[in-house]
């Protein structure tokens, strides 16, 4: 293949035929290149390699994740980030190929396996109150739906099946086919006449033990959850099970309860999940409801945040400890919830390099630095972005500095802690710990950012991840850490409602500004007003 160059060193032997190497390595160095240009002086090959590497690329994927404009500011010659870029095409079509090798692999071992129980009572065609334009049959599917496109979005391993209840169960399998698990929700009726929810909870209870049992090769049986999600508007007036005995079955085979009671309280469904370790949601709105059904931690049980409580909960084995749990339910001392978080990544933790310390990692190079399943470019590049922000004393300083301080992993240079502090209105007087993780693939790809310390904002759910477009299709490796931190500054103090994480917060936000920012305000002092110097001790920062 001849390709042209226009660039100020175009000279006839420019003009050079590009032999294809073998495509199997990924590895940007001397001898690929030599293999690409094979009539090129080695000089000028060295050359090459080196603005290459001076730009922090390493691989053919980092070169296969510029654009264009990332190209034209590159100095190579034309003709060279010509030849490449043909390279890279090729090489792309049998990445792709290999890809769709790969895809045809097994399915990864199921880690959690749910079943859906829904009520089908006639009583679930009445108005629902979170939205008087629908019926409870309709907002139960909507929400189930919401869970089953984000289980489809994470790509998480679940199986999941379907038990319809009312007069009589109508169980529908478990299975990995989530447009299955769509279209029968679909189909459900809500027409029966009594409801049997005790018995339905059993039956869902069996359903999952009976998949383990007959699949025991499809399961990861070392991180296996099981989990039951019901959502009923009404008490149960037809099963034949207790409710202490269904407790009782849950406990022994280590399965948790989720509930949704959709027509109000319903004390002893909730006694149930407390005995499952379940929860039982407390829906208000629509929108507060879809939130939820979003919320990873929703979704996936064991990356939900472990609440110590001080009484645990005891062993059913009889009718009187279930009523005592059911009497704390009736006193109020346990509440219905109305989200859940996400459980704080041990990295969070680890101990941290003092300033000095750090910055010696930085002079020492990526060689030195302790880190785990990164190349030397993107920890370059992340040394680099710690040590402009500790030494640079003008503006970035100037931007950051009254509100942000940062902590380097001691045992992990791409693991940070961000810390804010000394925000306006309606933040004052709070300080969060924000956790970052940079990809193996960075620049390329964006930090991994989340708030670790509950915040109140329409633009962060409650487990603390953040809807930023930096963080997302914005993102360019002509960015760094520290002007996405200046985004989430402005975002906080510019919230956009029209795209929000939470969405319940967001109507609160466009219909009552003032109410929102109280919100804010309660919500500080609640859970962001430890002293800036404990919560650091507590995650073994610097304060």
């Amino acid at each position: 293949m001849i390709i042209g160059n226009n660039n100020t060193e175009s000279r006839d032997e420019d003009w050079i035929a590009c032999a294809h190497p073998i495509l199997n390595i990924n590895n940007i160095n001397v001898e690929w290149l030599t293999s690409l240009f094979p009539g090129k002086e080695n000089s000028k090959i060295q050359s090459w390699i080196g603005i290459l590497h001076a730009n922090e690329f390493e691989t053919f994927q980092d070169l296969a994740n510029l654009s264009s404009g990332d190209w034209e500011s590159l100095n190579l010659p034309l003709a060279i980030a010509a030849g490449i870029r043909s390279f890279l095409v090729t090489w792309t079509e049998q990445a792709a190929k290999v890809s769709s090798v790969n895809n045809t692999l097994p399915l990864a071992l199921i880690d959690q396996v749910d079943c859906v129980v829904m009520d089908v009572s006639s009583s679930m065609r009445s108005k629902s109150h979170v939205d008087r334009d629908k019926t409870r049959e309709d907002v139960s599917k909507i929400l189930f739906h919401t869970l089953m496109d984000k289980l489809v979005s994470l790509e998480l391993s679940h199986g999941v099946g379907l038990l319809a209840f009312g007069q009589v169960l109508t169980p529908i399998g478990i299975t990995r086919e989530y447009e299955r698990f769509h279209d029968e929700l679909g189909r459900l009726d809500a027409k029966e006449n009594s409801t049997k929810l005790y018995d339905a909870i059993f039956s869902a209870a069996e359903m999952i033990d009976g998949f383990i049992e007959a699949h025991p090769d499809q399961i990861d049986h070392n991180n296996l959850k099981k989990r039951i999600f019901v959502l009923t508007d009404g008490e149960d007036n037809a099963s034949t099970e207790q409710p202490w005995t269904v407790a009782q079955y849950l406990q022994q085979h280590s399965i948790l309860l989720d509930a949704i009671p959709v027509a109000g309280a319903n004390a002893i469904l909730q006694a149930l999940t407390i005995a499952s370790g379940g929860l039982c949601f407390d829906v208000e709105s629509e929108e507060q409801g879809m939130a939820l059904f979003e919320s990873e931690a929703t979704l996936h049980v064991s990356r939900r945040e472990v609440i110590v409580d001080s009484t645990a909960v005891p062993a059913i084995t009889d009718r009187s400890v279930f009523q005592s749990i059911l009497n704390d339910v009736n006193s109020r001392v346990k509440a219905p919830v109305r989200e859940v978080r996400a459980a704080v990544p041990q990295t969070v933790f680890a101990p941290v390099l003092t300033a000095m310390e750090a910055l010696r990692v930085c002079e020492s190079g990526a060689a030195a630095a302790p880190v785990s399943k990164r190349s030397g470019g993107c920890i370059k590049r992340i040394l680099q972005e710690y040590s402009n922000f500790m030494k640079d004393q003008t503006h970035m300083r100037a931007i950051l500095n009254p509100f942000c301080s940062v902590d380097m992993n001691a045992e992990d240079v791409s693991q940070w802690k961000i810390w804010l502090k000394n925000l306006p209105d309606p933040y004052i007087g709070g300080t969060w710990l924000l956790s970052v993780e940079f990809p193996e693939n960075y620049p390329f790809s964006p930090p991994r950012v989340r708030f670790v310390t509950p915040i109140y904002h329409c633009n962060v759910n409650s487990s603390g991840g953040l809807c930023l477009d930096v963080l997302k299709n914005n993102w360019s490796p002509a960015l760094n850490i520290f002007k996405v931190v200046q985004a989430i500054l402005q975002m906080l103090q510019e919230p956009n409602a029209d795209d929000p994480l939470d969405a319940f917060k967001a109507q609160v936000y466009r219909d009552n500004k003032p109410e929102y920012l109280a919100q804010a305000r309660r919500h500080t002092e609640v859970n962001a007003s430890e002293s800036a110097e404990a919560m650091m001790a507590r995650y073994n920062a610097v304060a």
